[in-house]
């Protein structure tokens, strides 16, 4: 019986933890830029990019040779 118990309030604390770490990864999001990244190391004609986008939407162009 205790250990039903204690397994109750492990769960909970657990819980409790993930709850509070979901809410910071939502302020990070919101921190980067909406606008176009670009990867100007690569040796394509057309570099590869990221368009970031509202509503957590993106779009990557990758126009390269085979």
């Amino acid at each position: 019986m205790r250990k039903l118990h204690f397994m109750k309030l492990l769960l909970m604390i657990l819980i409790c933890v993930l709850t509070g770490c979901s809410n910071n990864a939502k302020s990070t999001e919101q921190n980067i830029p909406v606008r176009a990244y670009v990867m100007q190391e690569s040796e394509e004609p057309v570099k590869p990019t990221v368009l970031l986008e509202d509503s957590n939407r993106f779009t990557f162009i990758c126009k390269c040779a085979r």
